[in-house]
């Protein structure tokens, strides 16, 4: 009965370290964004809730949301919020599943601009007001 458990330790071992490294990297990752995040002078937004948490921020834009009411043609007052560059920073993570259909992308793109980008998230601050 034990040679079964002592046969899968060495493999549970690994994937705990292997987990575990992983975390430490993604971490390392996050770092500069949550700081950004955690420090801008106004409202946030961020695609990944746990950037906004470990920030001790809340995001001021549900991604999800915003996209059902864009399909509607109910999102006006966002996109002046937009426009008027409401958010001081917007966390996104360009590989999101979906994210190419979502309509708030490319809103989000033509107002504001890329300040940092790693791997597939990104940073974006408003555009200069002209």
């Amino acid at each position: 009965m034990t040679a079964p458990i002592v046969c899968l330790m060495p493999v549970t071992l690994s994937k705990s370290v292997s987990e575990f490294v992983g975390r430490d990297a993604a971490v390392q990752r996050t770092t500069s964004f949550v700081n950004s995040i955690a420090t801008a002078p106004g409202p946030v937004a961020c695609d990944d809730q746990a950037i906004c948490y470990w920030a001790a921020r809340e995001s001021a834009l549900d991604f999800f949301s915003v996209n059902q009411r864009l399909l509607k043609g109910h999102a006006a007052a966002l996109m002046r919020a937009l426009e008027r560059g409401h958010f001081a920073t917007i966390y996104m993570r360009s590989d999101n599943p979906g994210w190419n259909q979502n309509l708030l992308i490319p809103e989000i793109k033509r107002r504001y601009r890329v300040i940092y980008r790693l791997g597939g998230s990104e940073l974006l601050i408003p555009n200069p007001q002209e």
